[in-house]
């Protein structure tokens, strides 16, 4: 398994700033990778029903 290293994180978290959807799907993506540490298959078959926004 490859760790990006902090610099190449930053780079990664820059690419996606601005206020299209584009641009936040994919922050709030790697967001999820980094904070909850979910594997891609788990993020892929999330649905809009799976997110209490309640607990946050």
């Amino acid at each position: 398994m490859t760790v990006l290293r902090q610099e190449q994180l930053g780079a990664l978290l820059r690419s996606c700033q601005g206020k299209e959807f584009v641009n936040r799907r994919d922050l709030a993506i790697i967001y999820m990778f980094m904070d909850a540490r979910v594997r891609r298959a788990e993020l892929a078959g999330l649905t809009v029903d799976d997110l209490d926004l309640d607990l946050r």
